[in-house]
C-alpha cells in the first residue's frame, strides 16, 4: 500500500473512533438523564394531593412533570390550565391556551373535558377557545363545535358562532340541533329568512328521527325546540298561517297545552283575534305573574283595542324591570303619544332609537372584528354591551381589547 493509502486508512478509522466515541457520550447522557430525570407519574400525583391546599406547589410539580416528559404531556398541559381556571383566573387561563394549545390538542377528549369544565364554571370566552382547538376530522369534534357555539352566543360573538354551527350542521348533516343552533344564531344577527329556513330543516330532520330522539309520548325534545323556535320566527315575520301551521303540529306532540298559551295569543292577533289573544295572555299573565314577554303582549293587544292608559301603565312596569327593552319604550312611547303625554312619550322613542342604533352598530362591529382585531374596536363593542346591559359581554371584549 502507498503512503497515501495508509494516511486514508488511518484518518478512517481516527473518524470511527470520534464517532463511536461520540455515541457512547450520547447514550450515557441519556442514560444519565434517564436516572437522575424526576418520574412524571409521581410529579403528577404530588400536583393532585397539592390541588386545594398549595395551588402554587401544584402547579410548580405540573411543570417539572412536563419538563420531565420531554414538553409532551398533554394532561399536565390539560391541569395547569385547569388549574388557572379553578383559580378564576380565565385571562391566566388564555394565555396557557395560547402558548401551549397545539400540545393540549394531543389530547382531544381531555381538552373536550376541560372545555365543559369551563363552560360549567361560567367561563364561556374560555370555554369556546378550548373547544374550537378540538382538531377537525375527530369524533369529538361535533361536540366540541355544539359547546363552542353555546359559549360564543353567551357571548355574543355571533360571527365565529355562525361560523362553527354551519360547521357543525356539515359534520353532522342529519343532526337536527346543529340546524336550530344556525337558526338561532341566525336569528340573533336579524337574518329572519335564512333562519326561518334553516329552522324548516331542523324541524324535517327532527321529526323524521327514530325511537332514540322520542320519549313514550312520541314527543322529540330536539323537534320540539325547533318548531317553538320556527313558531317565532314566523311570528316575528308577521307569517299568520305558517305560524299557525308550525304551531298546530307542535300542539299535537305536546302533552300540556298550557305552557303553550302565551305562544298562540301571539298568533291569534296576528289572525285577528284580539279578543281571544287577550284571554290567552291574560291566562299566560295569571299562571307566570312575572313573565315580562307575557306583560309586554298584553300590552301589546291593549294598544290594538285603543286601551292606552291600561297599556301605559303595564309598559311602565315593563321598562321598570327591563330598562334595555326597545321595543316596550317604542311601545310606551306610542301609547303615551296617544295621551297627549308628548314629552314623556319623546323620552321613551328617544331611548328606543339609541337601544335599536346601538344593537345595529354592535351587529356590524362584531362582523368587522371577526377577521381584523382592532383594539380600538372591541372597546366600543365593550362600551355599547354595557350600553345594552351585556355585562358579560361587555367584559369579554374588555378582555380582548387588553390583550392585544
Amino acid at each position: 500500500m502507498d503512503n497515501a493509502g495508509v494516511v486514508a486508512n488511518h484518518a478512517s478509522r481516527r473518524r470511527l473512533v470520534v464517532l463511536l466515541a461520540i455515541a457512547f457520550a450520547a447514550i450515557a447522557l441519556l442514560a444519565w438523564r434517564w436516572i437522575t430525570a424526576p418520574n412524571v407519574e409521581p410529579l403528577l400525583a404530588k400536583a393532585r394531593r397539592d390541588w386545594t391546599a398549595n395551588a402554587f406547589a401544584a402547579d410548580q410539580n405540573l411543570e417539572r412533570a412536563i419538563d420531565a416528559a420531554d414538553g409532551s404531556l398533554p394532561l399536565g398541559h390539560l391541569l395547569r390550565c385547569r388549574l388557572r381556571l379553578e383559580l378564576q383566573r380565565p385571562a391566566d387561563a388564555i394565555a396557557y391556551i395560547d402558548a401551549f394549545g397545539e400540545a393540549m390538542a394531543e389530547d382531544p377528549v381531555g381538552l373536550l373535558d376541560l372545555a365543559a369544565a369551563a363552560r360549567s364554571m361560567t367561563q364561556p370566552d374560555v370555554a369556546a377557545r378550548l373547544a374550537t382547538l378540538v382538531p377537525a376530522g375527530t369524533p369529538h369534534r361535533a361536540e366540541a363545535l355544539r359547546l363552542a357555539v353555546s359559549a360564543e352566543l353567551d357571548l355574543g360573538m355571533l360571527e365565529p358562532a355562525l361560523r362553527h354551527a354551519e360547521e357543525w350542521s356539515n359534520t353532522e348533516p342529519s343532526n337536527p340541533e346543529a340546524k336550530l343552533a344556525t337558526a338561532r344564531v341566525q336569528r340573533r344577527q336579524s337574518r329572519l329568512i335564512p333562519a326561518i329556513h334553516t329552522c324548516r330543516e331542523a324541524v324535517r330532520i327532527a321529526t323524521a328521527l327514530p325511537g332514540p330522539d322520542q320519549n313514550a309520548s312520541g314527543d322529540s325534545t330536539i323537534a320540539n325546540s325547533a318548531l317553538r323556535e320556527l313558531v317565532e320566527l314566523l311570528v316575528t315575520a308577521r307569517d299568520a298561517e305558517g305560524a299557525r301551521q308550525a304551531f298546530d303540529q307542535l300542539a299535537d306532540r305536546t302533552s300540556d297545552r298550557d305552557e303553550l298559551t302565551l305562544m298562540e295569543a301571539y298568533i291569534l292577533r296576528l289572525e285577528g283575534s284580539p279578543d281571544e289573544a287577550l284571554a290567552k295572555v291574560e291566562r299566560a299573565c295569571q299562571s307566570r305573574p312575572q313573565s315580562i314577554e307575557a306583560r309586554f303582549l298584553r300590552s301589546v293587544i291593549l294598544i290594538d283595542a285603543k286601551r292606552f292608559a291600561d297599556a301605559s301603565n303595564e309598559l311602565k312596569q315593563v321598562v321598570r324591570r327591563e330598562p334595555f327593552h326597545k321595543e316596550a319604550h317604542y311601545k310606551l312611547a306610542l301609547a303615551l303619544q296617544r295621551l297627549g303625554q308628548i314629552d314623556a312619550a319623546s323620552e321613551h322613542f328617544n331611548t328606543s332609537t339609541r337601544l335599536t342604533k346601538l344593537a345595529e352598530e354592535q351587529l356590524a362591529l362584531q362582523g368587522q372584528v371577526t377577521n381584523t382585531p382592532d383594539p380600538a374596536k372591541y372597546r366600543r363593542l365593550a362600551e355599547i354591551s354595557a350600553a345594552l346591559g351585556r355585562d358579560r359581554e361587555a367584559a369579554f371584549w374588555r378582555s380582548q381589547a387588553d390583550a392585544k
